[in-house]
């Protein structure tokens, strides 16, 4: 929890990184990644999904589900051999 009150910004990224990990074929990894916050998590829970969306990149919202899934977080993450 930050200053504000909300889920800290470390603890989205690592979410966000955790969701698209899980869509990682054998030998594959994530090479680069951009993460825009958008809103903060302050209700909760926050659940991520991930999606992959070409083939060597996947897209990670990460929303807030006490506040209507209200997307806070949106990542992408560029995937490359390992």
């Amino acid at each position: 929890i930050n200053a504000s009150k909300g889920l800290q910004g470390g603890m989205s990224a690592f979410a966000g990184e955790y969701a698209a990990e899980s869509l990682l074929a054998p030998g594959e990894a994530l090479i680069d990644c951009d993460v825009r916050y958008l809103s903060g998590i302050r209700t909760g829970p926050a659940r991520a999904y991930a999606k992959r969306i070409a083939p060597n990149l996947i897209r990670v919202e990460i929303k807030d589900h006490g506040k209507d899934d209200r997307m806070c977080v949106l990542a992408t993450f560029r995937t490359g051999a390992w």
